[in-house]
C-alpha cells in the first residue's frame, strides 16, 4: 500500500468569537466591537466543522441574511464564530472589519457553487439550462461567468439579448465555464452544450473549476493528535481555514465532493486511490501483480 495516498486530513479552525458587530452600513462595513478572549479549554474544543455536520449550509444561508439585512442575525453569527472571509493584511478603523460587499459576494460565490453542485448530482436540467441559456456557438471564445456579474456593452455571444450582457466584477470571486472548441465542424466555432449530457460535462467542469480556485488559498500544514490521553499520537495534514466561510467551504467538499468518483486500486490487498490516466490499478506494479494473482486461479481451475 502506497502511505502517499491513504494520508489523514482535518480541517483546523478555531473560531475567534466578536463580542459583537456593528453595522456601518455608510461606510459598508461591519466592526468588531471587541474579541472575545480564548482560554486553553476553548483551543481543545472539537471545531464546528466536525461538530456541527449543516455548519456549510448555516453559512450559506447567511447570503440571505445580508441581502434581507437581518441584522440580528448576522451579529449572532459573528458572536459565534467570529469574521466570515480573510483576515485582512490592512486593518482599518482601528479593529478588526469586514466589507459588506466583498462578504456578499463571497457568500453568494459558495451558494451558487453548492447549488450547482446539488442541480448536477440530482440531475436537475431546468435550472442548469437557465443558467447556461441555449445552445449557441461563435467562432470568438468568450467565457460564461455565474455569479458576480455586472452589466458590460458587448455581448457574451453575438446573439445573446441585452439583458445577458455580463461579466465578472474586478475582484470579485467568479464560477466560470469556457465553451468547447468544436474540431468536427467545418469552420473554427465555439460552442456551448447542445443537450442534456454535455450540459451536465460543462456544469460538473465548472464546478470543479471552481472547487479548484478555492482550494488553492488555504495552507496545508502537519498537526498532530497528541493529548494527555493519547499514547500513540497521529500525525495529520491539516487545511488551515481563514474565517468562517472557508471552514463551511472545506467542509462542504469533504461532505460532497472529496470522495466523488473516486476509484480504488483491484489488485487484491489494496486499498489504494486510483489516479488519472490509470483506471483500474494504482500503479503498474499492482496491474502486474493482479495479473499473475489471476492466472495462477486460471491454471488451479483447469
Amino acid at each position: 500500500m502506497n502511505p502517499l495516498k491513504t494520508i489523514c486530513a482535518d480541517v483546523v479552525y478555531v473560531p475567534i468569537k466578536w463580542k459583537g458587530a456593528s453595522i456601518a452600513e455608510a461606510k459598508g462595513i461591519i466592526i468588531n466591537r471587541g474579541t472575545i478572549d480564548l482560554h486553553a479549554k476553548d483551543l481543545l474544543k472539537s471545531n464546528p466543522v466536525e461538530e456541527n455536520p449543516r455548519f456549510w449550509r448555516e453559512v450559506r444561508q447567511l447570503y440571505f441574511d445580508f441581502e434581507n439585512q437581518k441584522w440580528e442575525s448576522i451579529n449572532n453569527f459573528y458572536q459565534q464564530y467570529g469574521r466570515i472571509g480573510k483576515t485582512p493584511d490592512d486593518r482599518q478603523f482601528g479593529g478588526e472589519w469586514e466589507i459588506i460587499k466583498d462578504v456578499q459576494a463571497w457568500l453568494n460565490w459558495f451558494r451558487v457553487l453548492t447549488v450547482m453542485t446539488e442541480h448536477a448530482k440530482t440531475e436537475r436540467l431546468a435550472p442548469l439550462w437557465e443558467m447556461f441559456g441555449p445552445p449557441r456557438e461563435s467562432k470568438d471564445l468568450q467565457i460564461i461567468y455565474f455569479v458576480n456579474m455586472a452589466k458590460v456593452t458587448f455581448p457574451i455571444f453575438p446573439d445573446d439579448p441585452p439583458q445577458q450582457l455580463i461579466q465578472p466584477i474586478n475582484e470579485q470571486p467568479t464560477i466560470r465555464y469556457s465553451p468547447k472548441f468544436d474540431p468536427r465542424r467545418s469552420r473554427m466555432l465555439w460552442v456551448t452544450p447542445q443537450n442534456d449530457v454535455e450540459l451536465l460535462e460543462a456544469t460538473w467542469q465548472a464546478v470543479i473549476d471552481a472547487v479548484t480556485d478555492g482550494l488553492r488559498p488555504i495552507k496545508l500544514v502537519p498537526n498532530n493528535t497528541h493529548t494527555l490521553s493519547t499514547k500513540t499520537p497521529l500525525i495529520t495534514w491539516g487545511f488551515l481555514v481563514d474565517g468562517a466561510l472557508q471552514a463551511a467551504f472545506m467542509q462542504w467538499f469533504f461532505q460532497e465532493i472529496a470522495h466523488m468518483n473516486v476509484t480504488t486500486c483491484e489488485a487484491d490487498d489494496c486499498k489504494n486511490i486510483v489516479l488519472p490516466p490509470r483506471e483500474r490499478f494504482c500503479s503498474e506494479r499492482c496491474r502486474q501483480r493482479e495479473k499473475k494473482r489471476r492466472q495462477r486461479q486460471n491454471k488451479k481451475g483447469v
